[in-house]
Formats: structure tokens, sequence, C-alpha cells
């Protein structure tokens, strides 16, 4: 075993459980002056913390990604929700009379009664704005 005195801070723990084996790494001479964003220390155990769960990545693979931010304000989804509307009602009108698909026509209701919550929604808080 090497010749380590009791107060040689600058001796790595390998080198003090090994016996001296572990090579020439050592720690920093100045080590009064080194700052911890210096150090480049690994940090495995953080890594092994932060590491999403499994339910957390089954959780993020079923989140939506926004790609228009404009929607997720009340006026931005009630004009989404218009055009929408309008574009069932076309595609309804399109199609055959005869053979005019049900799913249409339940999708174009919902959207109705979803504009009417909506505007009654927007009734409330107005009402709850102005008292």
């Amino acid at each position: 075993m090497p010749d380590i005195h009791p107060l040689a801070f600058n001796i790595g723990i390998e080198q003090i459980i090994r016996g001296g084996t572990a090579g020439t790494e050592r720690l920093p001479e100045h080590i009064d002056s080194l700052f911890p964003s210096e150090a480049h220390l690994s940090r495995r155990l953080e890594s092994v913390f932060e590491a999403p769960s499994v339910e957390e990545r089954l959780l993020s693979f079923l989140k939506p990604e926004v790609r228009n931010k404009h929607i997720l304000t009340p006026q931005g989804y009630a004009s989404m929700i218009e055009s929408v509307h309008q574009t069932l009602q076309e595609a309804i009108e399109e199609s055959d009379e005869g053979e005019s698909d049900d799913s249409l026509k339940k999708a174009a209701a919902l959207l109705k009664g979803e504009k009417e919550l909506l505007e009654l929604l927007s009734t409330y808080r107005g009402m709850l704005m102005k008292a």
C-alpha cells in the first residue's frame, strides 16, 4: 500500500481501497479553487433517478402534440369547432342522399351540441364578469 498521509485529501478512494493499483488517477492538486461546475463529475445516480419510469414513458406516448396553440384559447377553440362543423356539413351534403353515412351525422350532432355548450359557457362567463 502506498504511503498515504492521513490528512492527504487529494487521494482517490480507489487508490485507498485497492492499495494503489487504481493507476495514476488523482484528484486535482488545487482542490480549493475547484468549483463543482468545473469538476465535470459524472452524475450516474442522478441519471438513474431522473430516468422516466415505465408508467411515465407510457403516459408520454398518450400526450397529444399541440401543433396549433391558437386552438387552446376559447376563441380559437370555438372557431375550430365552427370550421369542423362546416366541413362535416359539406361532407354530408356531398355524399349521396340515400347512402349518407350515419357516423358523419352523429359527429355533426355532437359538434352542434358542443357549440351550444360553448355559447352557454360564454354567457355564464360574461354574467360572472359583470357581477
